[in-house]
């Protein structure tokens, strides 16, 4: 068993996960675009099929961990291929809406309500292939969940992890100005009724000071439970940590898409 001890910070954004989804299950799929376009599920399909070819193993052999699995995107992709899947999400709500969405072989995925470093740190289980799916951007401390999932990886496996949002520090300041408006026309396009709210909660988190910053309130649920978007992730420094944990990078590029960058990683 590891002896993970996650911090305060690490703790308050897991609350602010729990309490964003609890929220928002409902419309979890809608604004996703990993989730609803239509390129991007055809390449995520690609890379599974791919990376699954890379374990030379029978399907019905190899275990996977769709780490922060939400409603179960990649999982569902997974399925039909015959591999055994494990969805861990800290989320009670995306894996109800996973069911609503797959009648899956309770022989063939098993579900777990968990946050994903305590489950990592306490399961025994080994994964052929451990997913992480817009999910990296969502913990705080990322190396150290990575750390987590490689100790867990069966001998050979692989380490998969797709749509993040890559180092934001080097946009101009038209792009980042473009996107920041890209917030409001999604909530005009996708959730106008939300969108007067979205105002004003911007504003309250722009004059917020003190110890209420600290702490997870509505206002900042959301930001705090995207805890890197703001940032992006160096995914250079990623590879570089990995490889540091005796990993090595079989595939890694940035794609110039929204939210697609990948790096496969199997183990040493």
């Amino acid at each position: 068993m590891s002896s993970w001890m996650p911090s305060p910070e690490y703790n308050k954004v897991v609350e602010a996960n729990r309490r964003y989804y609890a929220k928002t299950a409902a419309l979890y799929d809608q604004p996703e675009c990993c989730v609803t376009d239509a390129h991007f599920q055809s390449m995520l399909t690609c890379d599974l099929g791919e990376i699954l070819g890379m374990l030379n193993k029978p399907p019905a052999s190899i275990r996977v961990l769709d780490a922060c699995g939400g409603s179960g995107n990649v999982t569902a992709k997974l399925l039909p291929l015959g591999v055994h899947v494990t969805l861990c999400d800290v989320s009670e709500n995306l894996i109800a809406l996973f069911y609503e969405k797959v009648q899956p072989d309770p022989a063939q995925v098993t579900t777990v309500h968990s946050e994903i470093g305590a489950f990592l740190a306490t399961t025994d289980a080994t994964f052929d292939l451990i997913v992480f799916s817009s999910a990296l951007h969502h913990l705080e401390d990322v190396e150290g969940i990575l750390s987590l999932a490689s100790q867990r990886l069966a001998p050979n496996g692989l380490l998969y992890t797709v749509f993040d949002p890559t180092p934001r520090a080097d946009l101009s300041l038209l792009a980042a100005a473009i996107l920041r408006l890209d917030y409001y026309f999604f909530k005009l396009h996708k959730q106008p009724t939300d969108f007067p709210n979205a105002v004003l909660r911007r504003l309250r988190r722009s004059v917020s000071t003190g110890s209420n910053s600290q702490l997870v309130t509505d206002d900042n649920v959301g930001v705090i439970a995207e805890y890197h978007v703001s940032s992006g992730l160096d995914d250079y420094a990623l590879v570089e940590q990995l490889q540091q944990m005796g990993l090595e990078a079989v595939m890694h590029f940035r794609a110039h898409e929204p939210s697609t960058e990948r790096t496969d990683l199997p183990s040493k």
